[in-house]
């Protein structure tokens, strides 16, 4: 094969093909257990966190609560995987033998949030999450700090 930008394009829309595929089709389990938040920007603090207060019957005129705010802080980082395909493998028309690769990166980026997850849980009982307590905690704070709550579940 001649090398050329539209032979490189081909090669490109065809690896893209096989990568968005196999992205597409790759099971996760972390949306189970976390909630999505977009950010646009190197990092985002998150200054609502914390107790949301009570329902109440509604008498007379309204009154404003205020949550007990708690800023954190997490920064975004940025991942990458990247393979060198030979340009004799190239010329040689053999990029066929690429595109298991291809599928298995398509694969892994869209595993990639799910071990940092569940790595993240392992650690669960060590981390501290916003309120300054690990994140399984029998002792997380509200009611503005005299009471607290556990998150740890019990043992059957």
């Amino acid at each position: 094969m001649v090398i050329t930008s539209q032979s490189f394009q081909g090669v490109y829309t065809g690896f893209s093909i096989l990568y968005d595929q196999a992205y597409n089709e790759s099971p996760v389990q972390y949306e189970r257990i976390v909630m999505k938040v977009p950010s646009a920007t190197r990092e985002s603090t998150y200054a609502w966190l914390g107790q949301i207060p009570n329902m109440k019957e509604w008498i007379g005129s309204r009154e404003a609560q205020n949550i007990i705010a708690h800023d954190y802080t997490i920064k975004n980082k940025t991942y990458e995987l990247t393979i060198q395909i030979p340009v004799n493998d190239i010329a040689d028309d053999q990029i066929g033998v690429y595109s298991p690769v291809v599928s298995e990166m398509g694969m892994s980026a869209k595993k990639h949030p799910d071990s940092i997850v569940f790595d993240l849980l392992g650690h669960g009982f060590q981390e501290k999450c916003y309120d300054k307590m690990p994140f399984f905690s029998e002792k997380h704070p509200y009611n503005k700090g005299h009471d607290t709550w556990s998150n740890m579940g019990t043992k059957n």
